[in-house]
């Protein structure tokens, strides 16, 4: 079993799509670099150049987006560790409480026994 839902599955899914379409056209596009360097298709050096400039952008785009992706997730992972470790220190603090509250309880208790029992005695 799993925490994650359909939802955040369908999500992901489609947060994969774009990185797809990306490496797909660094695919298509290193095929067309090395086309055009042979010579086997028309455009010469300013095609060339061209392509080679977008495949160079694309590279550095998917780069910089995974950079921020890990960034962002490193910052939001974070943010639910503190939430655990609050979550954690609160509840160490109610059961001292509730420890508390039970000794305080018990010597009452054996206060008000001891009371009794010294006044019928006396």
């Amino acid at each position: 079993t799993t925490t994650v839902t359909i939802r955040e599955y369908m999500i992901g899914g489609f947060g994969m799509i774009p990185g797809t379409i990306a490496y797909v056209y660094l695919g298509a596009t290193l095929n067309n670099i090395a086309d055009v360097s042979s010579g086997g298709t028309g455009g010469g050096p300013v095609q060339l150049s061209l392509m080679i400039g977008g495949t160079i952008i694309a590279i550095v785009g998917v780069c910089y987006i995974t950079y921020i992706a890990k960034k962002e997730l490193k910052r939001i992972m974070d943010k639910y560790d503190e939430e655990e470790k609050a979550k954690e220190i609160e509840m160490q603090g109610a059961t001292t409480t509730a420890v508390k509250d039970a000794e305080a309880d018990s010597l009452k208790i054996e206060v008000e026994s001891n009371s009794k029992t010294e006044q019928a005695q006396g």
